[in-house]
C-alpha cells in the first residue's frame, strides 16, 4: 500500500511543493526559537532554546504520519496534513547535522538513526551502544526523543512517535522516486 498515492505529474508537483514548503516552515521555526537567544547565547538561555526545540519536535510528532492519514481518511478533517516532512527537516537540523559534527563524518546518517530507534523501541535486553549511538543517544535525550536511566535507554512517547514519522518519510523518498520516475 501506498502512502501517498501520485495518480498524474500534477499530483506529484503538488506533494514535493508541500513537502518543501512543510519543511522550510519547520526549520524556520528552528531558525526563530535560535534567532531568539541570538547575539547573548548563554548557559541559561541555551536551555531555553533546548527546550523551545524540544517542544517543537513533540509538537510536530504529535500530528498524524502519511500511514495514519491513509488509514483514517477522516483525519483530513481535522489534522495538519505533512508533518512528516516537517519532524524530518527537524531530526535532520536538531540531531542528524550536529550527530555528523559529533562524528565528524558527512555520511548520511538517516537510516542508521532509524535503527537506532527501532533498537530503542525493541524489548531487547542489551544493545551494543558504539560511538554512533553514544552520540545518536546524547542529542536524542536532550530533545525528549529518549529517556535514560542508569544503564537503561528506551523511547518516550515522543520518541515513538518520531520513529514512525521518520519510517513515512524514508518510505515517502522511495514512492517520490517511483513515481519521479514514472511521471518525467
Amino acid at each position: 500500500m501506498k502512502i501517498i498515492p501520485i495518480n498524474s505529474k500534477e499530483e506529484l508537483e503538488k506533494v514535493l511543493a508541500i513537502q518543501k514548503a512543510v519543511s522550510g516552515r519547520a526549520v524556520e521555526e528552528v531558525k526563530g526559537v535560535l534567532s531568539d537567544a541570538k547575539g547573548s547565547l548563554t548557559m541559561s538561555n541555551a536551555n531555553e532554546f533546548l527546550k523551545a526545540a524540544t517542544e517543537l519536535i513533540e509538537r510536530y510528532s504529535r500530528y498524524a504520519t502519511f500511514t495514519e492519514f491513509r488509514l483514517q481518511p477522516g483525519l483530513l478533517d481535522s489534522e495538519k496534513w505533512g508533518a512528516t516532512f516537517g519532524l524530518a527537516a527537524l531530526v535532520g537540523a536538531m540531531i542528524l547535522l550536529p550527530a555528523q559534527g559529533i562524528l565528524k563524518t558527512e555520511e548520511d546518517l538517516k537510516g542508521v538513526y532509524i535503527k537506532f530507534l527501532i533498537d530503542m523501541d525493541s524489548n531487547k535486553k542489551q544493545i551494543k551502544v558504539d560511538r554512533v549511538y553514544a552520540a545518536f543517544a546524547m542529542l536524542s535525550e536532550v530533545h525528549g526523543i529518549v529517556w535514560s536511566h542508569g544503564d537503561t535507554l528506551a523511547l518516550t512517547v515522543a520518541g515513538r512517535r518520531v520513529l514512525l514519522h521518520l519510517l513515512d518519510a524514508a518510505k515517502f523518498v522511495e514512492e517520490m522516486v517511483e513515481a519521479t520516475a514514472n511521471y518525467q
